[in-house]
């Protein structure tokens, strides 16, 4: 990039590719720097663009909908299951008609297209766990609590639920905070998950370390839930 010269179509086309393969895909979460030998965290760089490309009023309602996250959750489970319902009336076809219309009125960023393979809505209950005895803390993603499986696939387990199972398996067995008691835990004053994983926690979960399983990107993932008095182990795992 520092070779071509200003107006360059090869670093138009570079900058282009970067926008959405880098600065709109990225998970911001950081977890690149527990593999990365010098310890850099390209999280906090692909935020601070993000940063850069929002307007006041983009911040403002991004703060909004994360402080309403779970409104937010319901919702797109409800749509979910009302799109669904609709294409099993009037078909896929329809629907993908619809909101490819609706996509070019709105964006065709913000405004998802139909497919006929588009998931259906999860449960929204997470698979029932202990917090006795429990070898690490797992916050689901919010796509995994908003999102169940493909509309053409057979029932199979949800991913939290398989997750749940290996790790019990292989005895170390995971605890899934209900909404409440991820709340109160951010209402105590318990420190969030953002600092770097120490060595020991990038192998693995650890009976000794103590500490959380979180998901990526997720505003309800970002806490550290209380550990009891035989702490959950630290995993840095997504």
């Amino acid at each position: 990039m520092v070779r071509q010269p200003e107006g360059s179509p090869v670093l138009a086309a570079i900058l282009d590719a970067y926008e959405y393969d880098a600065i709109e895909t990225c998970a911001g979460d950081g977890n690149c720097e527990t593999a990365c030998p010098v310890g850099i965290n390209t999280g906090h760089l692909i935020k601070h663009f993000r940063h850069v490309e929002h307007t006041p009023r983009r911040e403002r309602v991004a703060a909004t909908l994360a402080r309403n996250w779970r409104a937010l959750e319901v919702g797109a489970r409800v749509g979910l299951r009302a799109a669904h319902a609709a294409a099993s009336v009037f078909g896929h076809g329809a629907m993908t008609g619809l909101t490819g219309a609706a996509r070019a009125v709105v964006s065709t960023d913000l405004m998802p297209g139909w497919v006929a393979a588009m998931p259906k809505a999860a449960t929204g209950t997470p698979p029932a766990t202990r917090r006795d005895g429990a070898a690490a803390v797992y916050f689901t993603a919010c796509v995994n609590r908003m999102f169940g499986r493909s509309g053409e696939q057979p029932e199979r387990p949800t991913l939290a639920e398989a997750l749940v199972a290996v790790s019990a398996r292989a005895g170390l067995p995971l605890w899934i905070p209900t909404t409440s008691q991820a709340t109160a835990a951010r209402r105590s004053g318990t420190r969030r998950v953002t600092s770097r994983p120490t060595r020991s926690s990038r192998t693995g979960p650890s009976r000794a370390s103590g500490g959380g399983l979180r998901a990526a990107g997720c505003p309800s993932s970002a806490t550290r839930a209380p550990a009891p008095s035989a702490s959950p182990a630290r995993s840095s795992a997504t």
